[in-house]
């Protein structure tokens, strides 16, 4: 007699082959003893998918469509075929933790009443996805949702309830509607209902089905106790055009469907509304890095120009009374800024991703140009060479400024200096996987036990080191220690990647990595001048005790200014390789040396100031 699966797992896949390999092995590791049958409906894809499915996972029942059926009509094939007491409808790019099965199949048993359970859901960067839980889309709910004014008010039950604001996502809870992306449903619920509508091809079938749910009589619920890793959550697409055209169109066929045709007419008026509210939200982004940038610094280099005039003709040049002409603070200090910020455009100083120099580069340019009209002007045109050399130097002042403050908020990026790719890598098997990467990566392993156990210093170890990948091992991680660790490190800036198992591919959200094949050096730099001017700036606040815990820990002394200016000591440094108040080794970890020279020295030369302040800040909180 054959016996009945626990579980049957259906997954409508499309050109998502390493994403699916990755999903597929998580589910096969949370079987844990019960008996799971797998499904793959794969839509037409025009990668490896098919091909990698049978290869690698045999075991999995495989549907290839010769045509995009969509997500509703894919899942109904395996579903009417699918044996199992629960179905659950899983996304290919997410990844279960080992211990998914057991936590859903105690809550169902636990709570009869309940027809379908969803999860709570994390994306690539370990934070929490709203739409893990959701309320019913009614026209109203809509509204806010659309106009955005729930952002205004997250926490509130009305102008929030379609992502249910008002409760916490780490409870356990009734709701309304669940997520498509991880849904278990009892099987004879879905064959009561008729399993998904197929009038949907992508978003809305879920709202519908777990309406439908509801409609019988049975509740939804939301597992917060345990969660999933959802690379491609709605947060990454509901920014687009065609994610507001596609998705408010399946909440007016939606709407008409249950709530009547007038309804569904108020949601196309949405739909327009989103339309062009998004795009105006997009155009608006655009104008004011485009042009918002260069006015505002405008405003500023002229205003330091204009006092620097009015410095110089009351006390230098029209001491015993008179002043410069109009012409020449309304006409030719403007035309000096000008060119100063069109050297700035010119070098690239506006562009969302820059280079370090790019604005001193363009500063540079516009002030050799003003020379250059300065002495081609005639005699009684040339007002004053001390304005402009004094007035450029508060332009550079100024772009220093500017650009650390837009740096901090993430309005424009810094190209670093270094092609060097730096990685991180939690593992407990380091040889096996850094034998397989090239010698020119800056690699770091570090044991899921040390995460766990000395989290406060690996934040302020990432803060320092800034690597450009963390990779989680999915061949010795368990995708459970992979999952907490990540949300731990939720606040971290980094690209976070799951090494896809038996393979040297690395996967994250929007990213698919061969690291082996990265070319990467560090290239012979020297530490900046600016970077020891500011290094002493910073040693003399925490002399002045701005820093007591810094000051007392590593006996910071005004001796150190000097040894600082001479170019003999840093205020960060690495073991032996340079003499520094504070050695960054000792800090992350007395012996283990966690941090690459390699990746220290990039520290260095690419130094951000507001940076070095927040690493100071921290070393004043975090006891060792």
């Amino acid at each position: 007699m054959e016996v009945r699966p626990d579980i049957s797992v259906v997954i409508v896949s499309y050109n998502v082959c390493h994403y699916l390999k990755l999903c597929l092995d998580s589910v096969f590791k949370a079987a844990n003893g019960h008996g799971i049958e797998v499904f793959v409906v794969d839509n037409a894809s025009s990668d490896d998918s098919v091909d990698m499915v049978k290869q690698n996972f045999p075991q999995v029942r495989l549907i290839a469509n010769s045509q995009n059926l969509g997500f509703s009509r894919a899942n109904n094939i395996a579903l009417k075929e699918a044996k199992g007491a629960y179905h659950l409808l899983l996304n290919p790019d997410t990844i279960v933790p080992e211990t998914i099965f057991d936590t859903c199949l105690k809550i169902m048993k636990e709570h009869p009443e309940v027809g379908a359970a969803g999860i709570r859901m994390i994306d690539g960067s370990g934070h929490f996805l709203p739409e893990s839980k959701r309320g019913l889309p009614t026209p109203r709910v809509s509204f806010f949702k659309i106009t955005g004014l729930y952002r205004l008010f997250p926490g509130s039950a009305v102008v929030n309830k379609y992502y249910l604001g008002n409760t916490s996502p780490l409870e356990n809870q009734y709701v309304e509607i669940l997520a498509g992306a991880f849904m278990l449903v009892k099987s004879e619920v879905a064959e009561e209902i008729g399993y998904l509508p197929e009038e949907y091809f992508m978003y809305g079938e879920d709202i519908d089905f777990s309406y439908q749910i509801l409609r019988k009589g049975y509740k939804n619920f939301y597992i917060a106790e345990d969660k999933i890793l959802h690379f491609k959550g709605e947060s990454t697409k509901k920014g687009t055009l065609n994610y507001v055209y596609v998705f408010y169109k399946a909440m007016a066929l939606f709407s008409a469907k249950y709530f009547g045709k007038g309804n569904a007419f108020f949601y196309n008026i949405l739909i327009s509304i989103g339309i062009i509210f998004t795009a105006l939200i997009a155009a608006l982004k655009r104008l004011i890095i485009s042009l918002g940038l260069p006015v505002f610094e405008f405003l500023a280099i002229y205003a330091g120009f204009w006092y620097v005039h009015d410095y110089w003709e009351k006390n230098h040049r029209f001491i015993s009374g008179g002043e410069y002409p109009d012409v020449y603070v309304y006409g030719i200090l403007p035309l000096y800024t000008v060119l100063l910020v069109t050297g700035v455009l010119l070098s690239g100083g506006y562009k969302r991703h820059q280079k370090a120099n790019s604005a001193f580069r363009g500063l540079l340019f516009g002030f050799v140009v003003i020379l250059i009209l300065y002495a081609l002007s005639p005699e009684n045109w040339r007002f004053s060479r001390a304005i402009i050399v004094l007035g450029t130097l508060w332009a550079f002042l100024w772009s220093f400024i500017y650009r650390n403050v837009l740096l901090s908020l993430n309005i424009i990026e810094i190209a670093k200096k270094t092609t060097l790719l730096s990685t991180v890598l939690i593992t407990k098997n380091p040889d096996s996987l850094t034998n397989q990467l090239p010698k020119n990566l800056s690699v770091k392993c570090i044991n899921p036990e040390v995460v766990k156990s000395e989290l406060p210093q690996l934040k302020l170890f990432f803060l320092i080191a800034q690597p450009d990948y963390v990779v989680f091992d999915s061949d010795t991680v368990s995708y459970r220690e992979s999952l907490d660790i990540l949300e731990k490190l939720s606040t971290i800036h980094t690209t976070f990647l799951f090494k896809i198992p038996t393979e040297n591919v690395f996967v994250g959200t929007g990213e698919i990595l061969n690291l082996s094949s990265g070319q990467n050096k560090l290239e012979s730099q020297k530490i900046p001048v600016i970077k020891l001017i500011y290094d002493f700036l910073l040693t003399l606040l925490i002399c002045f005790g701005f820093f007591p815990k810094v000051k007392a820990r590593y006996n910071v002394k005004f001796d150190h200014l000097f040894e600082i200016l001479k170019g003999n000591m840093l205020l960060f440094g690495y073991g032996n390789a340079q003499k520094s108040i504070v050695d960054i080794n000792t800090v992350i970890n007395n012996s283990n040396n966690l941090l690459p020279i390699e990746t220290l020295y990039e520290f260095q030369v690419n130094f951000n100031p507001l940076h070095s302040l927040r690493i100071l800040r921290m070393l004043d909180k975090v006891t060792f």
